[in-house]
């Protein structure tokens, strides 16, 4: 599940760290996963996402407990 896609690795680790403060009792022991993806003329983004999730179920109901958590968006991405 994708949380959020910075200009930086460090940009999302920071997030990261800011998300699971806020967040932590929904993340349980979810790891962050910073993947670096070039999108060509738009540049190179890392997203940070968080897994591994049992299903997209499981997905869908904590990117929804994020965003009521005042979280701005998520994005459930095949494996």
């Amino acid at each position: 599940m994708q949380l959020a896609a910075f200009r930086s690795q460090q940009d999302a680790l920071h997030a990261w760290r800011r998300i699971r403060a806020q967040h932590g009792a929904l993340l349980g022991g979810l790891q962050p996963i910073v993947s670096k993806k070039n999108l060509g003329n738009a540049g190179t983004f890392y997203r940070l996402s968080v897994g591994p999730l049992p299903s997209r179920q499981a997905a869908s109901r904590l990117c929804q407990r994020l965003i009521a958590g005042g979280e701005p968006d998520c994005l459930i991405r095949r494996r």
